[in-house]
């Protein structure tokens, strides 16, 4: 809370601005208007892209009722992104379909690399998209697919990674089996 001044350390800046994590713009009539949150941004290889701009893009499909975009673990380039989908009542859609619309309307750097059609997405009580949950449940499955791995391999497994690093820790110490994690093994 804003009265633990231990929490708040750099919540100011300059003594006189609260940082409150959001993202946004001051239009030319000296409005400033909300755009997004920075912890939502999607960070792909050094580009550091707004999941609004990409969900606005396929919200303007035909085919596409609602749409949300996250950033999963990358290898390479540290996220990438991915889109759910609900595609509107009656409509065929394919991830190549939404790619090559992708292709007409955003830069090749923030075009998903990943998509999930889904019959809902998971909202608040008022509506709105919870894209914390997207996260979670993306994670969980990554979680999950390593533990197979490591269950599959049999004998105490010991991993080097980049990028995914905390992902082969926390399903590594799940798995109980794992004595040092600096070890590259060869799967």
């Amino acid at each position: 809370t804003y009265t633990e001044s231990d929490k708040n350390i750099d919540l100011f800046w300059g003594d006189i601005f609260l940082r409150t994590g959001d993202l946004g713009r001051i239009d030319p009539d000296g409005y400033l208007w909300i755009t997004g949150r920075a912890k939502d941004l999607i960070i792909r290889g050094g580009h550091n892209i707004d999941p609004a701009e990409i969900e606005e893009a396929l919200m303007a499909h035909p085919a596409v009722l609602e749409a949300c975009t996250i950033g999963i673990p990358d290898e390479y380039r540290g996220e990438t992104v991915k889109a759910f989908i609900v595609p509107k009542k009656g409509e065929t859609l394919t991830s190549d379909d939404v790619i090559a619309y992708c292709k007409q309307n955003l830069a090749a750097y923030k075009i998903p690399k990943n998509i999930e059609f889904v019959e809902e997405l998971p909202k608040s009580a008022v509506g709105k998209i919870l894209r914390r949950e997207l996260r979670e449940m993306e994670l969980e499955k990554i979680d999950k697919n390593l533990l197979t791995i490591l269950k599959y391999d049999g004998s105490t497994t010991v991993f080097k990674v980049s990028k995914l690093r905390k992902t082969f820790e926390r399903a590594a110490r799940e798995l109980g089996e794992v004595d040092d994690i600096n070890t590259l093994v060869t799967l």
